[in-house]
């Protein structure tokens, strides 16, 4: 929120340095187009780079751990077509991951929410619709659809910690919303774009390159191509003595 703050600061600067131009008789449409333009940018790649913290506090890695411990999340789940194969090769290789379920989907699906907790794994809130208009949502939508989330989850006598917004997208209206809850917000650092790239070779390249201890991988359990990629990655983490766990445990370090 500060930088957003400063960038407003930064605008409302420029503005007065245009009237200043203005009244010296110099061209200011020129200037005052670049600036405008310059500020939609800016806000456009603030909402959309969670890791530049414009909006709000997210946490997208952990660099301080002391401990050999990487985080891989899913989003979008729970899926009844691929998040039991998930389940299935986290089992194989021991390991543990945090799942950020879609409310609507948690509630067709309670059996994989149950089995999920139940193998040891730790869920986060991805909102109750993942509407594509979410980015438009006043501080009022936003807060009820973490809210309704919740309350899908609340039956599994779950502590919910963590919440990650839909497309990784952060605005103002969110950052109130959060402060009404006590959420920690968290976001990645190693983004998979498997929802976008076919090829599992591209994917595991994205999220395998440097891949070091504090890491937080994002992938989502809707995919076909994410089952061939978390087999590699789990493989090449065991390579690199590298150990999967939850957002908790990664950022406790327990």
């Amino acid at each position: 929120m500060l930088k957003f703050r400063l960038a407003f600061v930064l605008l409302v600067v420029s503005i007065i340095t245009a009237l200043v131009m203005f009244t010296n008789h110099v061209s200011v449409g020129l200037f005052m187009g670049t600036i405008i333009l310059l500020w939609i940018v800016i806000i456009f790649l603030g909402s959309m780079s969670m890791g530049w913290q414009f909006f709000l506090t997210a946490k997208t890695k952990h660099p301080k751990s002391k401990k050999a411990f990487f985080a891989i999340t899913f989003d979008d789940g729970p899926n009844p077509e691929f998040t039991p194969q998930i389940l299935d090769i986290l089992e194989k290789h021991n390991a543990k991951a945090t799942f950020f379920l879609i409310g609507k989907e948690a509630d067709k699906y309670s059996g994989l929410v149950k089995r999920i907790i139940r193998c040891g794994h730790e869920i986060g809130n991805h909102s109750y619709s993942h509407s594509p208009y979410i980015g438009g949502f006043s501080a009022k939508k936003w807060l009820a659809e973490i809210e309704k989330t919740n309350s899908v989850l609340k039956q599994y006598a779950y502590n919910m910690v963590y919440f990650r917004p839909p497309f990784g997208i952060t605005t103002p209206h969110l950052a109130k919303a959060i402060q009404h809850t006590n959420l920690k917000v968290i976001g990645w650092n190693k983004r998979s774009f498997d929802t976008f790239f076919k090829s599992e070779s591209r994917i595991l390249k994205r999220i395998t390159k440097d891949l070091k201890q504090g890491d937080i991988i994002l992938l989502h359990d809707k995919q076909p191509n994410c089952l061939p990629v978390l087999e590699r990655l789990l493989q090449i983490a065991k390579q690199k003595q590298l150990q999967p766990v939850t957002i908790s445990q990664l950022i406790n370090e327990n």
